[in-house]
């Protein structure tokens, strides 16, 4: 399954809840970080998260700022469980998109554990 997350951190309580205002997405963490997660199950569908983060924030920045809160902050995450090989391909075109906006791509991925 993978799991994608914005997540912003080193905040205060005042700027989180700004976040989640200025965004219009309320955040689940309330201890200095402001996170949104979503996530894609295995089932062959595609989903460019890339694009829907960034539409989240496109027209926002400038909101963001005045809190304090800037581009370099800001992170999009890719977290993934793999029971094989694990294997990430981004276009160039997300990346450019990414890039552009001036946001940190993350990636993790670990081992299911079988039970």
């Amino acid at each position: 399954m993978y799991y994608y997350e914005i997540r912003i951190f080193n905040l205060s309580d005042c700027q989180i809840e700004q976040i989640d205002k200025i965004l219009g997405i309320k955040s689940p963490s309330r201890t200095g970080a402001w996170f949104y997660e979503t996530t894609q199950h295995e089932d062959g569908s595609s989903y460019c998260f890339v694009d829907d983060f960034l539409s989240i924030l496109k027209g926002k920045y400038e909101q963001l700022e005045e809190i304090g809160v800037f581009r370099n902050a800001i992170s999009f995450w890719l977290l993934y469980e793999y029971d094989q090989q694990c294997n990430l391909e981004f276009s160039p075109k997300e990346m450019t998109k990414i890039g552009r906006e001036g946001i940190t791509l993350c990636i993790s991925c670990w081992e299911k554990e079988f039970k």
